[in-house]
């Protein structure tokens, strides 16, 4: 399955307790490179203790060979078909550092515009479909319980739930819980921080436990203000290739001091 995405317009807004400040810092300036934070599921954003992260963003996608069941278009055929499919959507995202090592994220979507061709093939099903509404909605936790040091990588897990909010929808969110849970490693070099992943996903109406996802990132930091991240994703019916420039104020906010 191919798809084409482009991001429109993203913000991801970074709001921190002064404590958090104390002892740390983003970015090691002698040598570009991450320094401390857990992985979270935005590409190349890690999160520290008492940080509170908020992303805002519009996109518009297109997937050229959209593989659907008729039966989960409400038609009892098990069969599958390809159309094309294409959506605006924006996706809203919470993320919060509880620990050094745990940090949890909230993310939805809200379509504006989904639209399903169905397949020529496809004679008992309407030529389009059309919906719009809320998306997904998922929970996740991240746990870094090996933290990077000069002579070992990072380990991390993550646990992912999936919320069934659109039993009625055809083409848009998920009428059925879903679950994943994996691990991975991360490694900073002078050359940029290299981070590796797995995961097994469950859905409630397989009822089994199958591929989630594998992905290998790279993130180099070029300035202090600015990062560039490539990353690839093997999901289970296509592959995804992330380019992103990232730029950032990293300094801190300053507070006013007390009388």
């Amino acid at each position: 399955m191919r798809r084409f995405a482009a991001i429109l317009l993203g913000t991801t807004l970074l709001a921190v307790s002064p404590r958090a400040f104390a002892g740390t810092k983003s970015i090691d300036e002698s040598a570009w490179k991450r320094t401390g934070g857990v992985p979270t599921s935005l590409p190349g954003v890690y999160v520290e203790r008492n940080q509170i992260l908020f992303h805002n963003a519009a996109r518009y996608y297109q997937l050229k060979r959209f593989e659907y069941t008729p039966d989960e278009q409400g038609r009892a055929i098990d069969r599958d078909f390809f159309g094309r499919y294409s959506t605006w959507e924006r996706l809203l995202y919470f993320g919060y550092g509880l620990t050094n090592g745990l940090a949890v994220e909230m993310e939805a979507t809200v379509v504006s515009d989904a639209v399903l061709e169905t397949s020529p093939q496809d004679t008992g099903s309407r030529r389009r479909i059309r919906e719009s509404g809320l998306g997904d909605m998922e929970t996740r936790l991240n746990w870094q319980w090996l933290r990077e040091e000069e002579s070992r990588p990072g380990v991390f897990s993550y646990g992912e739930i999936g919320y069934p909010l659109q039993p009625g929808n055809r083409i848009i969110g998920s009428s059925e819980w879903e679950g994943k849970l994996g691990s991975g490693m991360m490694r900073s070099t002078r050359w940029g921080t290299v981070a590796l992943r797995a995961a097994a996903k469950y859905e409630s109406e397989e009822g089994a436990v199958e591929f989630g996802e594998v992905g290998l990132d790279y993130l180099k930091q070029v300035t202090p203000a600015c990062r560039f991240l490539a990353g690839v994703e093997r999901l289970p019916n296509e592959w995804e290739f992330v380019l992103v420039a990232q730029f950032h104020d990293f300094s801190p906010p300053r507070f006013p001091e007390s009388p």
